[in-house]
């Protein structure tokens, strides 16, 4: 699909011929492709902007819900319409006219043989070789005049359709796009007001997380304590608070009390991620599908102007071509009537006329040529226009571990900071997977649809990943990594495991050695055993004196890349492919 710096004003005549440039089609592109990805039906439209949206944000008003909902299922309704019912006759009566013009020299030279011999000096115009002569160049003559009134006629349904469509762009579309702006202007938040609503959001809800994650370590730890004093037979009473020193004790809290305060705190904090993930979702889903809308409409306003220049001058070459065929039917049927006649004035006229027609044939053979691929292909890319890659403009984790543990929901909700991530390595806000060792994170994230791969260990301080170049989330310390990800060669051996490895992390940092990419397809090739996670096989050791925990990024081939999954463990120990 062209881009929208290609769209430069095109189509002038020169001389005789007409001549278009094809700049004219690509602007036509633009605009017709960019309209046909608006919604299609109100359901198609309450499916992407559902009311809740305009309910919380904009006016409570149902007319303006409507309103914008009737505004652009119209804006791609004729467009749609154009695309798939004009189109096709714009390509058929190019190829028409086409073979039209191709034919005509063949059949005007069969033509202008009966001609020689029905105004032959000595002609007898009673002579049955000369009548049927005559009547050969007179059905001839018939048969091109009656194909050429037919696609004249075919010329004026175009041209009426064309017209038709820049009326509507001119006088519709670009009020409906002012208006769509206006309103979404004044109703709707912008993108930065939402991605700020968004960190406020998630903030509030790290700390509910963070406290919660606090009261569910406590717990654990006090159970664990707990349980050993009961099998190593301690005393209960070091652990009783006692009343100003008195022999009045309150009740001794056991390992069961913990166990219930730790469940409730696991409650809470399930219930407080659940609702924190439900409010990301329909933040970043409206974000994302009013910034598209929004973005769609400023383009579209953009590329109107030489929509309408190509729609002029599309115009202008049915109207040529309708033109000269009627040209081209009026000098045949004169032709036909010349051939009756016996005089020599008529004859020179006769042959006038016919070199007459076969010279606007082969100008409008030169505009049909022209015409045919340029409307095919058009066709070709509107009927079903790919969907257009959007700028990216935000960070999207897709799948994330810590400790060696799988925490992607959680850390789509702890680390999203609106367009950018935040990474806090001390009390990053997850319930204890590893007790009592220090633990690493990683994160494989997306930016657009550059993949990318980020890792660092507890205690390192907050990580700062933004939405733009990569340089922006890199720093030069050896605190954490954050890279492209660049997989490793899939193995020839291993071709029909349609699996590909993304990226392979080993405590703080990224796994670079083929080695390790093959002894991971190996495993996953043959099943013999486990993952096993150390050094010998993940290393060099990234985090000296700390307990490691791995994770294997992969994707399906059969899913086409599009799911990114994971394999996680621990230093010691193993995991299997799933």
């Amino acid at each position: 699909m062209p881009s929208m710096d290609d769209v430069l004003p095109g189509g002038k005549i020169e001389n005789e011929d007409f001549v278009l440039d094809d700049q004219l089609f690509a602007n036509l592109q633009l605009y017709l492709n960019g309209a046909l990805h608006l919604p299609s039906s109100h359901d198609d439209f309450e499916t992407k902007y559902p009311k809740w949206i305009f309910e919380r944000y904009g006016s409570k008003d149902d007319g303006l819900y409507y309103a914008f909902r009737y505004d652009l299922v119209e804006f791609n309704k004729h467009c749609s319409d154009f695309a798939l019912n004009t189109l096709h006759p714009m390509v058929d009566i190019a190829s028409d006219i086409h073979n039209l013009a191709e034919s005509a020299g063949e059949r005007s030279q069969k033509l202008n043989e009966q001609l020689q011999i029905c105004f032959a000096e000595d002609a007898q115009f009673e002579n049955p070789a000369i009548l049927a002569a005559a009547e050969e160049a007179q059905s001839i003559a018939g048969k091109l005049c009656e194909e050429a009134r037919a696609h004249q006629k075919t010329c004026e349904l175009v041209t009426a359709k064309l017209t038709t469509l820049k009326a509507q762009t001119v006088d519709t579309d670009q009020g409906k796009l002012s208006e769509i702006n206006r309103r979404a202007n004044a109703a709707l938040p912008q993108t930065d007001t939402l991605n700020q609503e968004l960190r406020e959001a998630m903030s509030n809800a790290r700390a509910s997380l963070n406290d919660l994650a606090g009261k569910q370590n406590h717990a654990r730890d006090r159970v664990r304590e707990l349980e050993a004093d009961e099998k190593s037979g301690a005393n209960w009473v070091n652990y009783l608070p006692w009343v100003a020193m008195g022999l009045a004790v309150c009740p001794p809290l056991t390992a069961d009390d913990f166990r219930q305060a730790l469940n409730e705190a696991t409650k809470q904090y399930d219930a407080i991620a659940q609702e924190a993930s439900d409010k990301r979702t329909r933040i970043v889903r409206f974000r994302d599908e009013f910034g598209g809308l929004q973005r769609a409409c400023t383009e579209l306003g953009a590329v109107i102007k030489p929509a309408v220049d190509a729609l002029t001058h599309l115009i202008e070459a049915f109207e040529f071509l309708k033109t000269n065929l009627e040209d081209i039917a009026t000098k045949l049927e004169q032709l036909k009537g010349y051939i009756a006649k016996s005089d020599t004035t008529r004859r020179k006229t006769a042959f006038a006329r016919l070199d007459s027609a076969l010279h606007t044939c082969t100008q409008i053979n030169h505009l049909a040529t022209h015409l045919q691929p340029q409307t095919l292909l058009l066709q070709n890319t509107t009927t079903k226009p790919p969907s257009p890659e959007p700028t990216p403009t935000t960070l999207t984790i897709l799948s994330a571990t810590y400790g060696g543990a799988e925490t992607t929901s959680l850390a789509q909700t702890l680390f999203n900071n609106g367009a950018h991530l935040s990474i806090p390595s001390v009390d990053p806000g997850f319930p204890e997977p590893w007790h009592g060792v220090m633990k690493s994170i990683s994160v494989l994230h997306a930016f657009g649809s550059e993949r990318r791969i980020f890792a660092c260990g507890d205690k390192s301080g907050t990580h700062h990943l933004q939405a733009g170049p990569i340089s922006l989330s890199q720093n030069n310390s050896s605190k954490s990594v954050c890279e492209v990800v660049r997989p490793l060669p899939r193995p020839d051996w291993a071709a029909d495991a349609k699996v590909r490895v993304l990226a392979i992390v080993w405590g703080t940092g990224e796994c670079r050695s083929q080695s390790a990419y093959d002894y991971v397809y190996g495993r996953l090739v043959s099943r013999a055993g486990p993952i096993e996670w150390c050094n010998e096989l993940f290393g060099p050791d990234t985090w000296p004196g700390n307990l490691k925990s791995g994770a294997i990024y992969y994707t399906s081939d059969d899913e086409c890349g599009a799911v990114v999954k994971q394999i996680c463990g621990r230093e010691g120990e193993s995991s299997y492919w799933n």
